[in-house]
């Protein structure tokens, strides 16, 4: 209150939502630390969340099989993601998600129902009520019914493998 950045998080959730706001103070910094808030900030956290629902939702994801690139990309993620939790770094861990909608955006990618409930189950740590109402809307159940994801070790190193074999070859 003394430095004069007190923001009240009434008029913050009016504007952006819970969900975003909840996402901009986990992204902010490691909880140890004390930080700044900016409204710069925020508005980007905004986008990310505009961008993961974009992605989610745009009818591409009900194949029963995807790429292997894909698989492996999930499950690189869903790896990433949870050693971030385990060393409680919340931040790093929104920074994995967004690495990694950059990624399948960049590959167009396609997921199978089975990955979409993946990523949505890890994606409600950060935003719990926009992926319980993604997972209703898309998938027609309840989130509390979902399993936490674990990762197939194969599927990331069959993604060694394919970096690799460029590598090798030169591409």
């Amino acid at each position: 209150k003394s430095k004069g950045n007190v923001v009240n998080p009434d008029d913050i959730v009016q504007v952006y939502g819970s969900d975003v706001l909840r996402m901009y103070i986990l992204f902010m910094g490691p909880p140890e630390l004390d930080c700044q808030w900016q409204d710069e900030g925020i508005d980007g956290i905004k986008r990310f969340a505009q961008r993961f629902i974009t992605f989610v939702t745009n009818g591409n994801h009900t194949k029963d099989k995807e790429e292997v690139e894909v698989s492996s990309r999930i499950h690189s993620f869903i790896k990433d993601f949870q050693e971030r939790l385990d060393l409680f770094k919340p931040n790093t861990a929104l920074a994995s998600c967004m690495e990694w909608l950059n990624d399948m955006s960049k590959m167009n990618a396609h997921m199978s129902k089975d990955s979409l409930e993946k990523v949505l189950v890890l994606y409600s740590v950060m935003a719990p009520h926009a992926a319980s109402e993604l997972v209703e809307t898309l998938l027609g159940k309840d989130l509390a019914a979902c399993n936490w994801p674990t990762y197939n070790q194969s599927f990331i190193q069959a993604k060694a493998i394919i970096v690799a074999s460029a590598i090798v070859t030169g591409k």
